[in-house]
């Protein structure tokens, strides 16, 4: 839920813990035209949507000099405030998201289908019809992330 994931972070802030290297494997992407959210399941005290000022309000979490998020979420690298570029200001690190839609393959290079028999597998925007237009099936191939650094403050 939205609850367990701010308590979870706050948790984690309060500990002052170094983190190295944060994966979130989480929903994410638009809703309404609006950038920059991510989804949870909604419950009594929140409502399931983690948006862009409360991207912002999650305290800063201390990061080693080298610390990173890479956010696996449909869309979160896309939109001029991003889930990813929102992260990377309001957090102060570098960031790596998804450049469209999320699928599992067993590839990580190209789109291959997963299933119950599947020994690998790997979350990441492929060139598939949802990422690249309707009239075009795509090369299956694994699409770039998109990275967010911070901009430097003075």
């Amino acid at each position: 839920t939205e609850t367990d994931f701010k308590d979870q972070w706050n948790k984690l802030s309060a500990s002052g813990a170094q983190v190295d290297s944060m994966v979130l494997l989480v929903h994410g992407g638009k809703r309404n035209d609006i950038e920059g959210e991510l989804y949870f399941t909604p419950d009594k005290q929140n409502d399931g949507t983690l948006s862009t000022e409360e991207i912002q309000s999650l305290p800063k979490l201390n990061y080693s000099s080298e610390g990173n998020i890479d956010i696996r979420a449909c869309n979160s690298g896309l939109g001029e405030m991003s889930v990813g570029l929102n992260m990377a200001e309001s957090q102060g690190v570098k960031t790596k998201s998804m450049a469209g839609y999320a699928y599992f393959s067993e590839s990580p290079s190209e789109y291959k289908g997963t299933g119950a028999s599947s020994s690998s597998m790997y979350l990441n925007s492929y060139e598939r019809r949802s990422n690249v237009g309707l009239f075009s099936i795509g090369s299956g191939n694994s699409m770039p992330p998109v990275i967010n650094t911070p901009k430097k403050t003075p």
